[in-house]
């Protein structure tokens, strides 16, 4: 589309360079946390197949009082672990329906885009992601002399938010009504205020090409430092959960059977 391949290729090797090491970044620092998760999954699967089992069956040995109340007590927590399991694949498949509907159609479901925009760190780096794609494809097309509504269209293939593909719709509009192109950014709904402000300096210099570029890098270096912020917080975060399922299990778990242990040696 802009006839200059050479300077294009080098520019797309420079932005994959980039984001593949955000994404060598975050797949080292999730091993950890993964490890974590599965330590829990396998804890409650074992508990659930091997220890409860153990503990009815030593309790058979205590008269059948004993027995129907430990059967009793552990009918309740298989029961309980049956119901947070049921729960979690019902988050997990609903979560990749509506991810499988929403890349075919993604229009569909804009309520989940903005709720995930809402959510702390991670809806600042899923947004920031896609502003990053868009400044690069926009940087190229502008550099190469690519008019300004057909590098909106094509630069709107790098997008997967109905939302931003909305608001660069309506941008393309008013510019062909005749709006400059921060103008028609400043009634935007979705895309930060600081591209419009950055496009009108672009403007009056005549180096729009290269103001993308800058926005580019900034959101690629926002994109990092959220990153970097989301994976450290993940740690403690699964600290707190580990110490709230040791909690859970000495409540419900462990505490009861002290008890019943305390009603037999009496």
């Amino acid at each position: 589309k802009t006839g200059r391949l050479d300077k294009i290729f080098s520019e797309i090797y420079k932005y994959l360079e980039g984001r593949k090491k955000i994404m060598d970044t975050t797949r080292r620092a999730m091993v950890y946390p993964g490890l974590i998760l599965l330590l829990i999954v396998f804890g409650v699967i074992g508990l659930f197949v091997f220890v409860l089992p153990k503990i009815q069956d030593a309790f058979l040995g205590l008269g059948p009082n004993m027995s129907d109340q430990m059967s009793g007590y552990i009918a309740q927590i298989k029961l309980l672990i049956i119901l947070i399991g049921i729960g979690f694949g019902v988050i997990f498949f609903a979560g990749l329906s509506i991810f499988i509907v929403r890349k075919k159609d993604s229009s569909r479901f804009t309520w989940v885009e903005r709720f995930i925009w809402k959510v702390p760190v991670l809806g600042r780096i899923v947004q920031l992601q896609e502003l990053q794609n868009w400044c690069f494809s926009m940087e190229m097309l502008s550099e190469s002399g690519v008019t300004v509504d057909a590098a909106l269209d094509y630069a709107q293939g790098a997008l997967n938010s109905s939302l931003l593909k909305t608001d660069v719709q309506g941008v393309k509009e008013r510019i062909l009504n005749g709006d400059s192109l921060s103008e028609g950014f400043a009634l935007a709904k979705f895309f930060p205020n600081e591209i419009t402000q950055w496009l009108k300096v672009g403007e009056r210099t005549g180096t729009v090409g290269h103001v993308f570029g800058q926005l580019r890098r900034y959101y690629e270096d926002e994109l990092i430092n959220k990153t970097t912020l989301f994976l450290q917080l993940i740690e403690p975060v699964l600290i707190i959960l580990v110490g709230v399922v040791v909690l859970l299990m000495i409540v419900f778990f462990i505490l009861p059977i002290f008890s019943l242990l305390g009603t037999v040696m009496i």
